[in-house]
């Protein structure tokens, strides 16, 4: 079963942040890039932080992105979700 409709190029999501572990950040990108950008989706400057926000980012041909998440030091951590309002074709 796919994820995106057949011919989806990017999707329109709302990640979300909780239980945070000190400050970080947590950027989305499509799944077959090799690397992510530089660039950060949500982010947050303490612990315990509840945070969200909506963009638009491209998918690969199965509809997967990949998840960066990064902050102070490897101890960065937290929990998240992402919700999927649409799709661009």
């Amino acid at each position: 079963m796919r994820a995106a409709p057949d011919g989806a190029r990017a999707a329109v999501a709302q990640p979300a942040v909780t239980a945070t572990e000190g400050a970080g950040f947590l950027g989305l990108c499509a799944n077959a890039r090799a690397g992510c950008p530089g660039t950060s989706s949500v982010n947050w400057v303490v612990k315990d932080t509840d945070t969200a926000n909506t963009l638009t980012t491209a998918i690969d041909a199965t509809g997967k992105v990949k998840v960066t998440i990064g902050g102070q030091g490897a101890a960065t951590k937290t929990h998240f979700v992402i919700d999927v309002v649409g799709y661009y074709i």
